[in-house]
């Protein structure tokens, strides 16, 4: 039997499952989910857990989002101050 076909869950949204790979006594099932989300279960001695691959590339694009916003919000509050005369 797969590991995949082991799961009595399914996910809310759909989600890709990629080939086992079964390595040093443990079985790791590659995810592609919805909304970028991406990882792999891994299985070992019965017990089951997610481990979320780390993309870095959000990281950054979400701390230029903000950065953005809080320049746009920065130069708003300055212009109306130098309207009102302070």
């Amino acid at each position: 039997m797969e590991a995949r076909e082991k799961f009595r869950f399914r996910p809310p949204l759909p989600a890709w499952f990629g080939e086992q790979i079964d390595r040093d006594g443990a079985t790791l099932v590659p995810v592609h989910g919805p909304f970028g989300a991406r990882g792999a279960y891994v299985m070992r001695e019965g017990s089951v857990r997610w481990m979320p691959a780390f993309n870095l590339n959000w990281v950054i694009a979400g701390g230029q989002m903000v950065a953005t916003a809080a320049v746009v919000m920065a130069g708003g509050v300055l212009m109306a101050r130098a309207i009102r005369g302070h």
